[in-house]
Order: structure tokens, then sequence, then C-alpha cells
């Protein structure tokens, strides 16, 4: 954990096939995330890695 923030970070790997991907799982998880935790997730590409950032939401 980082900035109370979930990292989920892999290497990016290159597919043999030339399918295109939709995104839908990822486009799923920030409107769900967003609508039940009114924040963002943060979705970045780098480095030849993907990290998803997940803000936490913390006890009070």
């Amino acid at each position: 954990m980082k900035e109370d923030k979930l990292w989920v970070c892999n290497n990016i790997q290159n597919k043999i096939n030339t399918d295109v991907s939709t995104h839908f799982g990822l486009q799923s998880l920030s409107k769900r995330y967003s609508s039940m935790m009114q924040k963002d997730i943060e979705i970045t590409q780098d480095n030849g890695a993907f990290c998803v950032k997940i803000p936490l939401k913390l006890k009070e």
C-alpha cells in the first residue's frame, strides 16, 4: 500500500494473438468503484508495468 491506495501491478506481456482488447473489465471496475465509493481508480502503464491504484476507505 502506498498513499492510502491498494496498488496492483503486473509486467506487461504482449500477447501472440492480434485480438484487440475492449478493456471492458477495467471500465466496469472503474464505474462500479466510482459509484460505490465516490472515488476514482487510477490506471497507469509505464516502464514495462501496468498498474491499477485503488483508493482505500480508511476507518474513522
